[in-house]
């Protein structure tokens, strides 16, 4: 079925704890993140480690201008006018478009934007307004880093944004040349001012949003400002829910048994809710703790990504499950949502690659390396990282408590994973995985990157059904 749909010309604003459209009308924003695209991440493109790394691996084999080549096709035919239509087939209305400044910004040259990113931008929000799809722009990595891990595109698992003017300079003149080029864009919703902050420093987080606010509302009056919770959009103690009257609250709602093995419902098995039986009542009580911000502010709640990991085997039908109470969690607490993520390469995806595509076949040798390794922290659970990690533990545990020392192992261990398999192990890596594209032709590129257009591509048809009900 093909839908035939009004342009998105009506704009959208904050009203109390509603979102309404010029009429007044209630809407409710549900849809997909897209993950992948304007931001890659390691499990979802294939690669290891983080983009820019990757990024310069390619252009160390293949040279600059057939890296860029090479990176153009990806991007060409990971989103296009059949994704987007398919999406409206679904029945979403929105799309979190997460980007990396890199594709607007030099660090050799700040402040002086690049018209390329902001072009490829143009055409997706032009098929989003086509089809009635609102568009939110979510800045994923941020110049100097949000947040330590891979999908801010951080290489050394440092924030420096907290604490160095020049980033926060450079985030400002970001959205404002963001609010110059969109505010009289109806068709996107609004600004995610940064995805997932881990910000240590003592009210560092509101006072930039303050700022951020403020450089906006100098250029554009109109677009809703989408603001996320401390800690990974969980924490909201320092938030400030009077910061900008046309702004949404943002949580990202991930559930334990959505990376655990054994049913749902049902006992969870390891990850963080190992032992804990979890069915509907716990996804819902979870839910009210992480949103009660929102419900004690009145104001309105958007659940920026959940979802679950789909391994293959038994265990993919319970997660789609937990996928299912939640949204229908979501819809009874009339809150806004985007699935994280749309297309991967078969972790999470609703849609994924073939696995006989020839962007597949060619990266088999280094994914598979990537996987006994555990270079991709995002759900791995048994690898040579983490047998490390664990062997490290054990003697750091045994050497504390010989000193009487007190320690966080749980941080720690994150720490030392995410240092081991995601930056050391994966750096390590990243040559070899790009040596797989060496002596490849600009025909060959294009033809492999065809693996990521949608008409190539497998829907995973359970979940497009949960999505499609909800939606």
């Amino acid at each position: 079925m093909v839908v035939s749909s009004p342009a998105c010309s009506s704009w959208l604003r904050v009203c109390g704890s509603e979102v309404h459209d010029d009429t007044g009308t209630p809407v409710l924003l549900r849809g997909f993140c897209v993950g992948g695209f304007m931001n890659m991440e390691n499990f979802i493109n294939g690669y290891p480690g983080q983009e820019s790394s990757f990024r310069g691996e390619v252009a160390r084999v293949l040279g600059r201008e057939k890296a860029e080549f090479f990176f153009d096709r990806l991007l060409d035919n990971f989103l296009s006018t059949d994704d987007i239509l398919h999406m409206a087939n679904i029945g979403a209305n929105c799309l979190r478009i997460p980007v990396n400044y890199r594709h607007f910004e030099d660090d050799l040259k700040p402040f002086e934007y690049r018209e390329e990113g902001f072009r490829r931008l143009d055409r997706v929000v032009a098929e989003c307004r086509k089809w009635g799809i609102w568009v939110i722009i979510d800045l994923h990595s941020a110049p100097g880093w949000q947040n330590p891990d891979w999908h801010s595109d951080n290489p050394g698992a440092v924030a420096h944004l907290w604490t160095q003017e020049v980033f926060q300079k450079r985030l400002e003149g970001l959205w404002k040349e963001f609010a110059r080029r969109y505010r009289n864009e109806p068709a996107i919703a609004g600004y995610n001012l940064i995805n997932e902050p881990v910000c240590t420093v003592p009210l560092a987080l509101p006072k930039l949003y303050a700022r951020l606010a403020r450089a906006i509302r100098s250029i554009d009056k109109k677009h809703i400002l989408f603001a996320e919770g401390n800690r990974f959009s969980t924490d909201f103690s320092e938030i400030d829910p009077g910061m900008d009257r046309n702004t949404v609250f943002s949580t990202h709602n991930y559930a334990a048994p959505s990376f655990s093995t054994g049913p749902y419902p049902g006992i969870v098995k390891g990850g963080w809710g190992n032992g804990q039986r979890y069915d509907r009542e716990r996804l819902n009580s979870e839910f009210l703790a992480v949103t009660a911000f929102a419900r004690n502010n009145r104001v309105p709640n958007w659940v920026g990504e959940f979802g679950s990991i789909y391994p293959g085997g038994g265990d993919d039908e319970s997660r789609i499950r937990v996928v299912n109470d939640q949204l229908g969690i979501f819809n009874g607490a009339r809150n806004h949502w985007t699935i994280w993520t749309y297309k991967d390469i078969g972790m999470m995806g609703t849609v994924y690659l073939d696995p006989d595509s020839e962007w597949m076949r060619r990266t088999r040798k280094g994914r598979a390396l990537k996987a006994a390794l555990g270079v991709d922290t995002w759900g791995i659970k048994s690898s040579v990282a983490v047998q490390s990690v664990d062997g490290l533990m054990k003697a750091t545990g045994r050497a504390m408590k010989r000193g009487k020392a007190k320690y966080n192992s749980g941080s720690l261990s994150f720490d030392a994973h995410r240092m081991t398999a995601g930056i050391a192990l994966s750096n390590a890596l990243a040559p070899a995985f790009a040596e797989q594209f060496r002596g490849m032709n600009e025909k060959g590129i294009a033809k492999m990157m065809e693996s990521f257009a949608w008409r190539n591509c497998i829907v995973r048809t359970r979940l497009e059904e949960v999505l499609a009900n909800h939606c």
